[in-house]
């Protein structure tokens, strides 16, 4: 199968290239204003959008600034699946810290409702504030935000 746009109503429509190739050679009408639709354009996947066919042209749109932060985004779907991104010497770090920073996000990861999002401030700060304390390394956090 082929796909054919019409050039007048741009309906989209697959017919069998044999079946086509008879009718043009018979001057059959019902083929009029049909044309081939070329392929779609390759295009960047992590950047822009798959290519759409509209008004006999494909279309490529780029991605917003908010759908590429979506998508590099961890999520975890409550603060106890963050929490557990911790390893058992980390998590007691935390606990028995009396650094005022430390507590605070102590009791916000404590109160924390919904999803956790690794590009969240708070998130951000916190363990930001964790590796300036010593209880992370930078490779440590970088790992814990990977997706």
């Amino acid at each position: 199968m082929n796909t054919y746009y019409h050039t007048v109503t741009n309906e989209v429509r697959d017919f069998d290239p044999a079946w086509f190739e008879a009718m043009t050679a018979a001057g059959n009408p019902k083929v009029q204003g049909w044309v081939l639709r070329p392929n779609p354009p390759s295009y960047n996947s992590a950047t822009q959008h798959a290519p759409q066919w509209l008004d006999e042209a494909w279309m490529i749109s780029d991605k917003t600034p908010e759908e590429l932060a979506a998508e590099s985004r961890k999520v975890w779907p409550s603060s106890a699946d963050f929490w557990a991104a911790f390893t058992d010497s980390e998590k007691l770090a935390i606990i028995s810290s009396t650094i005022a920073e430390i507590i605070l996000l102590r009791e916000e990861l404590r109160l924390w409702t919904g999803e956790v999002w690794s590009d969240d401030a708070k998130v951000q700060a916190g363990l930001s504030g964790l590796v300036a304390v010593g209880i992370l390394t930078n490779d440590r956090k970088a790992a814990i935000l990977t997706q």
